[in-house]
């Protein structure tokens, strides 16, 4: 059975609604009203399964400073998965 968790499905429909644009995964948690701690976890899951990419991103700070932070957007695989549920055997 392939099938994701609920946070994972909500996160994963997030990026494919806004596919083509990358987020960091504070804007990702305030979006989804997920906790950061948990959209981290759950990230990090879907980026092994290859459902969500992962780029580094370079942002300049208030202080003028370089700043690398990652950003995620969903895959083609991403963009192409549902959830399967496998029929019980009678």
């Amino acid at each position: 059975m392939t099938k994701l968790s609920e946070k994972a499905t909500t996160i994963l429909n997030f990026l494919k609604e806004n596919y083509g644009k990358g987020y960091i995964y504070t804007e990702i948690a305030d979006a989804t009203g997920i906790a950061k701690k948990s959209v981290i976890g759950v990230l990090n899951g879907l980026v092994k399964k290859e459902l969500v990419g992962k780029e580094d991103m370079t942002v300049e700070t208030d202080d003028g400073k370089e700043k690398v932070l990652k950003s995620y957007s969903a895959t083609e695989k991403g963009l192409n998965f549902e959830e399967v549920e496998e029929e019980e055997e009678a």
